[in-house]
């Protein structure tokens, strides 16, 4: 059965900070638990890639001058890195004068102490149960960022937007009498995310089963336990759906012990970065969406089917115009001056002309050896040959930049290798992506206008 959305998803925000000098503002201070900020921060520092996520859907971002590396988000790549939230580095977080710093629980607490001892303003993220913390959260962010007023309000509406968007994708998982059996995988050792984890629980937002529901001791962390007991989990509830991290899937194939699960057989697993798990701004949405699609193929099969009742419709109603409309039509048809069907000839010409043009190369994927995606890959980096395939013809920008290789990427990328004497086979490698980012490549054909 369909399972009600819960708030769980949501996070808050506490503040932990030292003092920072500002100067007065229209509308500021803004107080934030024990914590007063002056005026609108224009540098802001990223250590979390949760709070970084909020940042960019309320609309921050160009108030972002610093990140780690797991601040991956594309919207970011213009902000300096600072290292990694194991090892930051407090010179260079110094260096770009912030009048803020976002962290959370997992960022080196040295070094926050350092920043806070130094007097940078240190605001500390911690994860929220409900949602009046989500709430919380996001105004709390927005009036730092942009005042008590207008801050707060985007902040307020950004997250009410998150949750309306996540209930409406509750909303199109089917009633089913047996839920799916599924589960994520951290590593090849199975080690998984307990219903526990955030990520555990979107398998319930999604109306499946997590499989590791079955763990006797959820409260343990995540590799206390033997690979052996974990692959008996999976056994035990013959899991039909595995996610697991970038890198992950071909070791887990290749596992006898996993052999005669529903979702090896199957062919059902599929890779996403375990970093989205960590953010909690539109992320969450695209993940949700992700896991939904995957795990309930009938959807997309109902579009197709939908599709084609709309196609016997126009049929029906084509075959129902009166046989006298039809001649008419006909003999307008037949009337056509002979210069219009000249004209008609010379487009059909430069449609057939247009898909030999050259285009420039694109450098915006790095390409090194190995590289390759598969169908049901959720990675940043794949948005790039998405809006490459775009650029060139093949893929529909309206279906969005989403990192996800799901069907219509996979026949946006064979109708590419179709054109560019490929196999058509939707296997992006290293030497197909190499063409595609090429100045050689052919785009789609595409019909000029009159």
């Amino acid at each position: 059965m369909k399972r009600v959305l819960s708030a769980a998803a949501a996070a808050a925000l506490a503040f932990t900070a030292a003092a920072c000098s500002a100067q007065s503002g229209s509308d500021y201070p803004v107080s934030v638990a024990s914590y007063t900020i002056i005026s609108k921060p224009a540098s802001v520092v990223c250590l979390s890639d949760s709070v970084a996520d909020i940042i960019i859907s309320c609309g921050y971002t160009d108030a972002v001058k610093g990140r780690t590396d797991e601040c991956t988000q594309k919207e970011l790549e213009g902000a300096s890195s600072i290292g990694s939230k194991a090892d930051p580095s407090v010179k260079k977080i110094e260096e770009l004068s912030p009048d803020v710093v976002f962290a959370d629980k997992s960022v080196n607490q040295e070094v926050l102490k350092k920043l806070t001892d130094d007097g940078v303003c240190v605001l500390n993220m911690i994860t929220a149960q409900n949602g009046t913390q989500l709430d919380t959260l996001y105004s709390s962010i927005g009036a730092v960022m942009a005042g008590n007023k207008d801050g707060r309000e985007n902040g307020k509406n950004k997250a009410q937007s998150l949750l309306t968007t996540m209930s409406d994708l509750q909303r199109v998982v089917p009633e089913t009498d047996v839920a799916p059996v599924a589960c994520y995988l951290y590593d090849e050792k199975c080690t998984p995310a307990p219903t526990t984890t955030f990520c555990g629980k979107l398998f319930e937002y999604a109306g499946a089963v997590n499989a590791f529901s079955l763990l006797q001791d959820e409260t343990q962390s995540a590799g206390n336990y033997e690979t052996s007991y974990y692959a008996e989990c999976l056994k035990l509830g013959d899991v039909s759906c595995i996610f697991c991290d970038t890198g992950v899937k071909d070791k887990l194939m290749e596992n006898p012990d996993l052999a005669d699960l529903t979702a090896i057989k199957n062919g059902n697993v599929y890779e996403i970065d375990a970093n989205v798990f960590e953010r909690q701004g539109a992320t969450v949405t695209d993940t949700l969406s992700f896991m939904i699609e995957t795990m309930y193929p009938e959807l997309a099969s109902g579009d197709k089917e939908s599709s084609a009742e709309e196609s016997k419709q126009e049929s029906k109603t084509e075959e129902s115009k009166p046989k006298e409309e039809s001649k008419q039509e006909n003999k307008a048809e037949e009337s056509k001056p002979k210069e219009e069907s000249k004209q008609e000839s010379k487009k059909e010409s430069k449609t057939e002309e247009s898909s030999t043009v050259k285009v420039e190369a694109d450098n915006s994927l790095e390409i090194f050896d190995d590289l390759h995606f598969e169908k049901g890959t959720l990675y940043d980096e794949f948005d790039k040959v998405q809006k490459r395939l775009a650029t060139l013809g093949y893929y529909n920008p309206d279906d969005g930049f989403t990192g996800f290789f799901g069907g219509k990427s996979e026949e946006a990328y064979k109708a590419f290798q179709k054109e560019n004497g490929l196999k058509p086979d939707g296997k992006v490698t290293t030497e197909g992506l190499k063409l595609l980012f090429s100045a050689d490549v052919k785009p789609a054909p595409q019909k000029t206008s009159a």
